[in-house]
């Protein structure tokens, strides 16, 4: 056994305790925070860069601004038969896959996305006929996936180019 399975699942843990609530990881905005750094150190290092401190900083409180918004409208709900996705300033109708009726589970990630320990996870469905559920910067992906195979999800193989 690897030591990779000799490890508890972080997503069945939490499970045990209850229904999971949770939101997109921080590190997820990586993009963001390391624009608003360079836009705010970055003129103040090369005084002679084309972007100037005065307009440096308002571009990286707007960074930030959208990183904190994108996380803290989005709420991802886990109980022992579905997953749901909430947007709260859409309006829409929050995303729901019951996990029985998942038919593929497909974690999305890229060398960023493995440093960092998380992915963006996309759950088919047989209502959807495709995509039921789009879940951005999940921490433990492999884990959740695990975790859903194990409730009764089923993981149908995908051929074509994007596998």
């Amino acid at each position: 056994m690897t030591e990779d399975q000799d490890r508890p699942n972080a997503w069945a843990q939490a499970a045990a305790r209850g229904d999971v609530e949770f939101r997109p990881a921080w590190r997820s905005f990586v993009v963001f925070w390391v624009a608003a750094f360079l836009l705010t150190v970055g003129p103040l290092l090369n005084p002679r860069a084309a972007i100037k401190w005065p307009v440096g900083i308002p571009v990286s409180a707007l960074c930030v601004a959208v990183a904190v918004g994108l996380r803290y409208t989005r709420r991802y709900r886990l109980t022992s038969d579905r997953v749901e996705v909430e947007f709260s300033l859409s309006g829409t109708e929050p995303q729901r896959a019951e996990i029985k009726d998942i038919t593929r589970v497909d974690v999305r990630r890229g060398i960023i996305h493995r440093l960092l320990g998380m992915a963006h996870v996309h759950l088919h469905t047989r209502a959807a006929g495709g995509v039921g559920v789009r879940m951005f910067g999940v921490l433990h992906p492999l884990d959740f996936k695990e975790y859903l195979l194990q409730r009764g999800a089923s993981d149908d193989e995908a051929t074509g180019m994007w596998r």
